[in-house]
């Protein structure tokens, strides 16, 4: 695991509105962050998205719940691709905004099972050393490659943790 200080960072960010996960059994053995991929689904395939999508569009993960805590059927996660200014929500689409700030930075290389390790790290043992706190503001990830084309042992995942 690499850490790399602090980075500020600024996007717009189309989220999908609606149900993100259905929903999903609490005695099922279940990781509902992986089951996302219909939700990236429904925002990819939008019209209006498709036809902003360039090279350089970033594809977001919003993460709102520690999954140590949270049960499984409570956990919320945002999908979102980055756009300019100009964009225009319509079909349950929505605009957010991820605030500049200050953030600890990770990129994990590995399949998305590894992530969670990779936030227990960062809050359990990094932040804490740092001398730096959290914001109340959510993570968030950037997906650096494309999962239905990588192999899993190579997926490049950025992870962004606010900081006061």
């Amino acid at each position: 695991m690499f850490i790399q200080g602090f980075h500020r960072f600024c996007a717009r960010a189309v989220r999908h509105n609606g149900d993100l996960f259905g929903k999903v059994e609490p005695r099922r053995e279940v990781d509902p962050y992986a089951a996302s991929g219909a939700a990236w689904g429904r925002l990819c395939g939008n019209p209006a998205v498709q036809s902003r999508l360039t090279p350089e569009s970033l594809f977001i993960g919003i993460c709102y719940d520690d999954p140590d805590v949270t049960e499984a059927d409570k956990i919320r996660m945002d999908v979102c691709v980055s756009v300019d200014a100009s964009f225009v929500p319509e079909d349950g689409i929505e605009v957010q905004t991820i605030e500049g700030g200050e953030y600890a930075r990770v990129i994990h290389k590995g399949s998305y099972d590894g992530l969670h390790g990779v936030y227990r790290a960062l809050y359990g043992e990094w932040i804490p050393a740092s001398g730096r706190e959290p914001k109340e503001t959510p993570s968030f990830e950037i997906y650096l490659n494309d999962c239905t084309t990588t192999p899993p042992e190579e997926l490049l995942t950025e992870i962004r943790v606010p900081l006061r």
